[in-house]
């Protein structure tokens, strides 16, 4: 017969935590992948308190209430999941990293708890080569809004928004706006070709009829010679 209450695979346990972690006290387990268990439930979760790193995605999660605590994680994998709210995760202060691409997030407001975590560089809610996305994404305004609410990023879905690179991502966003708008780019200013750096004539002076100078004699002889080695430069690279 079939139920509609949730089975004992679909919670995460304590067991279930310390059988694929390896370790013995659930306090010492630090990164925990269970991408793809059909997990609906984080369950004993919340008992992770050293947990750096998690990855809990592909499964069927709505509610995350059981990380409130886990104030130790930087790097947090929660994509393709049934979340809304992603409130639980505004005490993490040492976050850095988090993937929640592939969910149920449908306004900026659900962002807003992520303005206190000041260590969050890299955030992503969609991602185009997977094709997972969230509901906010679809709003015209959504980068410009993402990052003026979140200032301390460094990448937004994939792209590096500061530091190198993101001049790029810049030239990007001003491209589309412009496609956007129907505005023509005017015409592309044609530049000169580049031309050598010096030309070989520079290196000529004036005959010296002394004998008696001798120092001028000898820069003239260095000169011819630096000439004759231009022209047989121009010759190789001619050829």
């Amino acid at each position: 017969m079939a139920s509609s209450t949730k089975s004992e695979e679909d919670v995460l346990t304590s067991e279930m935590i310390l059988s694929h972690s390896g370790e013995f006290e659930i306090e010492s387990v630090e990164i925990l992948y269970f991408d793809h268990k059909h997990i609906v439930d984080l369950g004993a979760l919340f008992k992770c308190k050293n947990l750096s790193r998690l990855d809990v995605s592909y499964n069927q999660i709505s509610v995350i209430s059981a990380m409130r605590g886990l104030k130790q994680l930087t790097y947090l994998n929660i994509s393709s999941n049934r979340i809304t709210n992603l409130d639980p995760l505004s005490g993490m202060e040492n976050l850095e990293e988090l993937n929640a691409a592939g969910n149920m997030i449908g306004s900026m407001d659900r962002l807003k708890c992520l303005c206190s975590i000041a260590s969050l560089k890299k955030l992503r809610l969609y991602d185009g080569i997977k094709k997972l996305s969230n509901l906010v994404c679809d709003n015209d305004l959504y980068h410009k809004s993402a990052l003026k609410m979140l200032p301390q990023l460094m990448m937004l879905d994939g792209e590096r928004v500061k530091g190198p690179g993101s001049d790029l991502y810049k030239i990007c966003q001003e491209l589309d706006e412009q496609i956007k708008c129907g505005r023509p780019f005017g015409p592309v200013v044609e530049r000169p070709l580049p031309g050598p750096w010096f030309d070989s004539k520079q290196l000529t002076l004036p005959e010296v009829h002394t004998s008696s100078n001798n120092d001028i004699m000898e820069f003239q002889k260095v000169l011819r010679e630096c000439k004759k080695a231009d022209e047989t430069a121009s010759v190789v690279l001619d050829q």
